[in-house]
């Protein structure tokens, strides 16, 4: 970034309310105007910011992950087979369905096809 007299640059490192105030001054006649604004300023990138999620798992009496909760309103939920296969996985109300053939192969998920040769 280039700061210029006509085009003056500022660094702020943490988002919030700001008074800016800017002098301007006419080298000819001395003459002195002031600028002053106050705003919301937001911090470009994410540097130095840290970011903190914490997650709460459930499990169900398999001890098979039942659900997860993310601090950030994100709620993944999980539904299996007796085989425990996993037949389906919300998050935040969509939900992924799990299709699986007698040999406990997957063949669809979430409208996806799935083909196994025999090989496997």
């Amino acid at each position: 970034m280039t700061s210029t007299l006509a085009s003056p640059v500022y660094t702020y490192t943490l988002p919030g309310v700001y008074t800016v105030t800017q002098w301007i001054t006419d080298t000819a006649s001395g003459a002195t105007d002031v600028l002053t604004r106050s705003g919301y300023v937001t911090v470009a990138g994410q540097g130095a910011v840290v970011v903190t999620t914490t997650i709460s798992y459930d499990y169900d009496p398999l001890y098979r992950l039942a659900s997860a909760t993310y601090s950030t309103g994100e709620v993944y939920t999980y539904t299996y087979d007796s085989v425990g296969n996993r037949l389906k996985k919300g998050v935040s109300g969509a939900v992924t369905e799990y299709v699986y053939d007698d040999a406990n192969r997957l063949t669809s998920a979430g409208g996806v096809e799935y083909t196994w040769d025999q090989n496997g």
